[in-house]
């Protein structure tokens, strides 16, 4: 932990959305996968610049203030449009393997958010390309990186045991899918009518920013001080992260320096398939937008869930035992104290 924070990115660069697709579209294996892609695709495609940026694992402040968030909407993302002077970003429940399973069969909320946004299965294209094969890549944006760049341009939200979290500003997201029915593995089978039932196309596609960042996964009995810090990490080196890049975009957009108002949009981070705790993990969220100076937490539970505004009981008496700063180590200390058990995965 440290007093002078460092954040420093591994990686940063932009691209056209339709050189994107032009070179490296999505490669969907799951016939559904694909069917959605043409019956979203628009007829005539607009471009914009898509930045993208992965972070190195940062030093935790040594203190924070308490900050109030809003909490527990029972409902999935709406993407609503931001107002003047605020940045909107929602939270990728990653695999290591950025966007890793988009093309394939399952449709957990990694893959129904790249399904709804498909130029990030054309990042993740263009990303595998340059790391794995950009020696006889002939994509000219894979040459174009390696050109001018020494920067670690990989398709990892982790790598060697540290997180690794990754920015995606200005994804065209082009439809909205109703996944009742179609969530995890129920997609595949899923006849075609019913996907295109559940399926609102956006004419003109909206914008959208994503982090992308991978919890801890498969563990057993009590969470230990290592996985609590782990995960304060990885959450805190994506917010802040979030906060560093809306400021940038704010000045690059507006051409001032004025503040803007930053809001992320979570939920059941790692808690589906990687068997995480829900209270652990929606306490950790708050407090990792508490040390990364977020405006805004959203926190979307899908169904109403006590289970989180459990969380919320606990997190504000974590902070309000005590007045004024609280030393994160102690912190840490505080959530370790209630003893969070790890759950089971359930599949998706």
């Amino acid at each position: 932990m440290s007093s002078a924070t460092s954040l420093l990115p591994l990686a940063k660069f932009e691209v056209s959305s339709v050189e994107l697709l032009k070179y490296h579209p999505p490669v969907l294996e799951n016939s559904n996968k694909a069917y959605l892609f043409s019956l979203c695709r628009p007829k005539v495609l607009v471009d914009n610049r898509v930045y993208f940026s992965r972070w190195k694992a940062a030093d935790l402040p040594d203190s924070s203030s308490f900050l109030t968030h809003d909490f527990c909407y029972p409902s999935i993302f709406q993407y609503g449009s931001d107002s003047a002077g605020e940045i909107s970003w929602h939270v990728n429940f990653a695999d290591s393997r950025l966007f890793g399973f988009y093309g394939g069969p399952l449709f957990a909320q990694d893959e129904m958010q790249v399904a709804e946004h498909p130029c990030l299965g054309a990042l993740r294209e263009l990303l595998g390309e340059t790391y794995y094969h950009s020696e006889r890549s002939t994509s000219p944006l894979v040459k174009a990186l390696c050109s001018t760049t020494e920067q670690i341009i990989a398709p990892l939200t982790a790598s060697n045991y540290q997180p690794t979290p990754c920015l995606v500003a200005g994804a065209q997201r082009w439809c909205s899918i109703n996944s009742y029915g179609l969530y995890g593995n129920s997609f595949a089978p899923a006849p075609k009518a019913a996907i295109k039932e559940a399926t609102r196309i956006l004419n003109p596609p909206t914008l959208s920013n994503i982090i992308a960042m991978e919890a801890p996964k498969y563990g057993r009995g009590l969470y230990t001080a290592d996985q609590i810090l782990y995960i304060l990490t990885t959450a805190y080196t994506a917010f802040k992260a979030a906060r560093l890049e809306s400021d940038r975009l704010n000045a690059l957009n507006n051409q001032g320096s004025a503040p803007v108002k930053v809001k992320i949009y979570t939920g059941n981070w790692g808690c589906g398939a990687f068997g995480g705790n829900p209270e652990l993990m929606a306490i950790l969220q708050l407090v990792s937008a508490c040390l990364a100076g977020i405006d805004e937490l959203h926190y979307h539970t899908v169904v109403p869930s006590p289970q989180h505004q459990a969380a919320l009981v606990k997190y504000n008496k974590i902070w309000k035992e005590k007045v004024g700063p609280r030393s994160v180590k102690q912190l840490i200390q505080d959530v370790l104290a209630y003893e969070f058990k790890w759950g089971m995965s359930n599949g998706t």
